[in-house]
This record gives structure tokens, sequence and C-alpha cells, in this order.
């Protein structure tokens, strides 16, 4: 009786890991960009303090609302450093716990981002 649910879910569940390979690949691609450029990763519980933290270094206007996955995607902003030189600063999604890993799986990439990080 839900055979035609189960294959609409495979249907969809294919269609998510290629969008998340997809991404992946560009992800990469940027990152390639960015060598050699010294990356500064917020990582933290609550949206607000690292938006917050964010907005402070770079000068940036950030919504700060502490929302669940108000940040889903990595956010990049470029730091200028005391030495005239610069840095990437990237915010990320704030930790969380006891997802499925479907939707786990889905933050891929931007783990992958934070884990690229100086």
């Amino acid at each position: 009786p839900f055979e035609t649910e189960r294959k609409l879910l495979r249907v969809l569940e294919k269609r998510l890991k290629r969008h998340i390979e997809k991404e992946r690949r560009n992800k990469t691609t940027q990152r390639s960009g960015r060598l050699g450029v010294p990356t500064i990763g917020i990582v933290g519980y609550t949206n607000v303090g690292k938006t917050t933290l964010m907005n402070a270094l770079t000068g940036s206007d950030l919504k700060e609302k502490d929302l669940l996955f108000q940040t889903l995607d990595t956010t990049l902003r470029r730091l200028k450093l005391p030495s005239g030189g610069h840095a990437i600063v990237a915010d990320s999604i704030g930790f969380i716990q006891q997802l499925p890993n479907l939707v786990a799986t889905s933050f891929t990439t931007t783990l992958e981002e934070l884990a690229q990080c100086d």
C-alpha cells in the first residue's frame, strides 16, 4: 500500500544525493581559489554569537537571529589583518545533535569547509 511513497522517497533521496555531490564539487573548486589565504572558522552553539562575532570582525551586516538553521551554508567574509594582508572568516552552522543521517549528510559540505580552516 505504501510502495508509491517508498518509490517517491527513493527518487527524492537519489536527487538529494546528486545535489550534495554537485555542491561538494563546487565548494572544492571555490576552496582551490583561496589556497594560501588563511581561513578562520567560527564554530559554536548559537547562531547569534557566531554571526555577531563575524559582523564585528569583518564589518558585515549579517542577520543575527537565534534560530535553528539560520545559517545553513557557510558564510565567508574577508578580514583585513593588522599586517596589511587578509584572511577569510567562515561563519558556519551551529552544533547539531541527533539529526537523521540523510539530514546530517546535507551539511557535509559545510563541515568540510570548516575542516579546511586554519
